[in-house]
């Protein structure tokens, strides 16, 4: 088994602090981080440990087995060490990830079943109209009922509307011109347009936070392991 020579603890052990924003000699320059101060703490004292299997001459302080040991201790320690310091990287990932879906799969269409109940009330007794409106009348007249219900908010309309909308729109689509089809569709486009949560920039926030997390994990995998393939432990 390959062994490492002083110089290439020390070497490894500045690869290591430097990744996570220090060397051996200077302290972070970062915002304080008492999980990532703990994990470089954690990281430096294996350097130490390892640093400490040889004598100043390089020799071996221990038989061939009990330094194999050891070094599996110090490896174990390592690992336990990455895994307590990224777990919470990982589970505000997996947060992260959860608001991006409800950002990105969020269905106008499935408003009818985020209703309360007394919003279902208010639709169950409105369905019949609502439905006869949208078969009968033209965009132009459908268009200050949807205006209105929009401005009060009124869900349990709006979702009757987008419900019945593409039903119409399907069934006349072909026989009217480009301007009615138009007209209908910016119906739809304008009830979608207010049921959906608005981003405000949620978006954006959401995916620096999550390369954020995907670099401290990175960093702290680098860290615990530089991958160089000529360092053992």
């Amino acid at each position: 088994m390959t062994t490492e020579t002083a110089a290439e603890i020390y070497a490894r052990a500045r690869r290591i602090t430097d990744s996570l924003g220090a060397t051996p000699t200077t302290t972070p320059t970062t915002a304080a981080d008492p999980a990532r101060e703990k994990f470089q703490a954690l990281m430096e004292k294996a350097q130490a440990d390892l640093l400490d299997l040889r004598r100043p001459d390089g020799s071996a302080r221990h038989t061939p087995e009990e330094m194999t040991e050891r070094r599996e201790q110090i490896r174990a320690g390592v690992s336990a060490a990455l895994e307590a310091y990224q777990a919470p990287l990982i589970e505000a990932q997996s947060a992260v990830q959860a608001e991006l879906a409800e950002l990105t799969e969020f269905d106008p269409n499935s408003i009818l079943a985020d209703l309360s109940a007394d919003e279902l009330t208010r639709a169950n007794g409105l369905s019949a109209f609502i439905k006869e409106d949208v078969s009968s009348l033209s965009a132009e007249a459908l268009a200050p009922a949807i205006e209105a219900a929009i401005a009060s908010n009124d869900r349990p309309a709006l979702s009757l509307y987008l419900r019945e909308l593409p039903k119409r729109i399907e069934t006349i689509g072909k026989k009217l011109k480009l301007s009615d089809r138009i007209a209908w569709a910016k119906l739809e486009s304008a009830i979608k347009k207010h049921l959906t949560p608005p981003d405000n920039g949620k978006r954006k926030t959401l995916q620096k936070r999550y390369a954020e997390l995907t670099k401290a994990r990175s960093s702290a995998a680098v860290a615990a392991d530089d991958g160089t393939p000529s360092i053992k432990f």
